[in-house]
């Protein structure tokens, strides 16, 4: 069953994969039951896709969704936008190629297990002392939204910092 809210990003979610629904629409079984067990949900609209883990469910009548803010650029969408929410059970990843910078240390990636992840997504992934390192999805096999796992294999490659176009260009050296 799929239902339609109005989306918002907060930064209290943000790098942790997981989703707040405010609404008073009767909800299918797994998405009312949220607190049982582990719930993902499908975020879609435009083409653009991604998934959340369902945190809490409240009602309200403002039938909205609070998302991690990165989730929200994945999407490409502003606070206020509709999304089409669906229910989903994201098979385990075989692999996951993963584009991070070079002072990430590879042995973070492990924060990703259990977190649900899309091919050109862009997230964040705190540090100890809470500062975010920005990674990329590159690819995952299976296609689509998998879940990282402990027994998924995880390609890292370390994404170099180019100069801007000014500085690359060629330099003409004249000598008389």
């Amino acid at each position: 069953m799929q239902f339609q809210l109005r989306v918002y990003g907060r930064a209290d979610l943000d790098g942790t994969h997981r989703a707040i629904v405010e609404t008073d629409q009767v909800l299918p079984a797994p998405l009312d039951k949220a607190t049982e067990s582990t719930v993902y949900i499908k975020l879609q609209r435009l083409g653009r896709s991604c998934a959340c883990i369902l945190s809490d469910v409240k009602h309200s009548q403002e039938n909205i969704l609070r998302i991690d803010r990165f989730k929200l650029v994945t999407l490409n969408l502003r606070d206020g936008d509709p999304v089409d929410v669906d229910f989903i059970d994201p098979p385990v990843a075989d692999q996951v190629w993963i584009t991070l910078p070079s002072e990430f240390l590879n042995r973070d990636v492990v924060r990703l297990v259990g977190k649900p992840v899309i091919k050109s997504e862009k997230t964040a992934v705190f540090t100890l002392a809470g500062e975010p390192r920005i990674i990329e999805v590159a690819d995952t096999k299976p296609a689509g939204i998998v879940l990282l796992a402990s027994t998924t294999e995880i390609l890292t490659s370390n994404v170099t910092k180019v100069a801007p176009a000014i500085f690359r260009s060629p330099i003409l050296i004249l000598v008389d």
